[in-house]
């Protein structure tokens, strides 16, 4: 007999949307609110796309409620995050991007417009005023002044300025961009690449043309994306390559050390921030894949911060740790099944290339299986079990209950189209003729941010196993 063993990566299962949170040491004074630690997804942040496009011009910086309420002072010279894996383990975000590798960016590099960490809605950063064009083909930018591109080079690469802005604009929608090595490449370039053209005001204010209405270019020039600022000046100085070895950026640390697969250690930018001003001199972040030694490395001391699962978030709490959580949701998990392409794949590259109008012949491309499959999986055994809760249901991908454009009657009809119902999950597979199953692959691996989600496709595993063969 045949069976559905495993499930991977087009159209998704839509799981869960988490609120992301991290331990800190008892001695780091209390969060708030303890909660779950760091939950995860299989490959993006939940901040959706359909983003906020206001028309009005905010204030010239963040203001003072956008940030957090306390600042204690730092206790260590040096904050150690004891974190599971970088992703991608280098710094041009544009070679296979994914938004899940700029963690590493965050302490040196800022983005246009940034998601308030109280709020989580957008707002400015390094472009501190914006408007949209009332036909929403173009947005007006204003730019920060004063924000230094650092690097632990010492070498003086200006200002941030409106040359930098055309700069990354090419580094990701100029196929001929010269100098760059690589295409570029993430799920965000076809919105990133909406704008056609960066029209230079002055050295503090650019045009954005886009080709289509572009009311989300906040989402895609902002935080939650692979879009960050790097520096024309070092460039063009330098070449490419000294984004990997002294990268300059804006924000208030650099980078001094990258161990490959190990470590990256920042120290703080020399002179004031030009509007974030930190605590510690110096953040390290460090990479182990393996959840008890991450467990052994916080608990003796040698790291400041760490993630683990929801269970043994409540011993640590128990024990007298701290939760640093979220101030809204911050992550989804979702399951994405193979195969749905509209192409013809060419073997000797691994690709797919042209364009035929036909799915190939997968159970993945049968709608009855996909609902199958969503339909055979207990999403509330999955919340109460390894996430204890924590987590709200995600209906279409990306979204959460306050985002614009969140309709709160998805809820009830994803209950009925892909809710849990193991017998009518049985009866699809049958009308699509897999009454006995069928065998596909999955991959197990582990994610930044994400501990849960290994356990959470293994329980996938032996859900779908039970379908085939009941």
């Amino acid at each position: 007999m045949r069976s559905i063993t495993k499930v991977i990566s087009g159209l998704k299962i839509h799981i869960l949307i988490a609120i992301v949170a991290i331990f800190a040491v008892a001695c780091g004074g209390d969060s708030g609110e303890s909660a779950g630690t760091t939950a995860g997804s299989s490959g993006s942040s939940s901040t959706s796309s359909s983003s906020q496009s206001s028309s009005a011009a905010p204030a010239a910086k963040p203001k003072a409620a956008d940030k957090p309420a306390t600042v204690q002072g730092a206790k260590v010279d040096e904050l150690i995050m004891g974190l599971i894996s970088p992703t991608r383990d280098y710094f041009r975000s544009w070679v296979k991007g994914t938004a899940d590798q700029v963690i590493k960016h965050d302490p040196m590099m800022e983005w246009l417009f940034e998601v308030s960490p109280e709020t989580n809605t957008f707002g400015p950063w390094l472009a501190t005023e914006y408007e949209i064009a009332a036909d929403s083909m173009s947005w007006n930018l204003k730019l920060a002044k004063g924000a230094k591109w650092n690097s632990s080079s010492g070498k003086d690469y200006g200002e941030f300025n409106a040359a930098d802005v055309v700069h990354n604009h090419a580094l990701w929608c100029d196929p001929d961009y010269p100098g760059r090595e690589d295409n570029p490449s993430s799920g965000y370039k076809v919105g990133m690449c909406q704008v056609e053209t960066v029209e230079v005001v002055n050295d503090h204010e650019v045009n954005m043309l886009c080709s289509m209405p572009c009311p989300d270019l906040m989402f895609y020039y902002g935080e939650p994306t692979d879009h960050v600022q790097y520096s024309k000046a070092q460039w063009d100085m330098e070449g490419e390559q000294a984004y990997e070895t002294h990268i300059a950026g804006t924000g208030p640390y650099v980078m001094t050390e990258h161990k490959l697969a190990e470590s990256i250690s920042y120290r703080k930018a020399p002179g004031e921030h030009w509007a974030h001003p930190v605590d510690w001199n110096g953040l390290k972040m460090t990479w182990v894949l393996e959840e008890a030694t991450r467990l052994a490395q916080f608990k003796a001391g040698e790291t400041h911060l760490t993630e683990v699962n929801k269970d043994l978030t409540d011993k640590l709490i128990a024990e007298g740790y701290k939760m640093v959580k979220s101030t809204g949701p911050a992550q989804q998990v979702q399951i994405n099944f193979t195969g749905n392409y509209y192409g013809t794949e060419d073997e000797s590259r691994d690709k797919f290339i042209g364009i035929t109008g036909k799915l190939t012949d997968h159970p993945f491309t049968n709608q009855d299986v996909r609902q199958a499959i969503n339909k055979a999986i207990d999403r509330e055994t999955l919340k109460e079990e390894l996430y204890k809760n924590r987590v709200t249901n995600a209906y279409v991908h990306g979204f959460y209950e306050g985002l614009p454009g969140y309709d709160p009657t998805w809820a009830d009809r994803f209950e009925e189209s892909h809710g849990y119902d193991p017998e009518a999950a049985k009866a699809l597979m049958e009308k699509a003729g897999y009454g006995d199953g069928f065998s596909a692959e999955a991959w197990l691996f582990p994610f930044p941010g994400a501990p849960e989600l290994i356990p959470v496709m293994e329980a996938v595993q032996v859900t779908l196993k039970r379908l085939a063969s009941s």
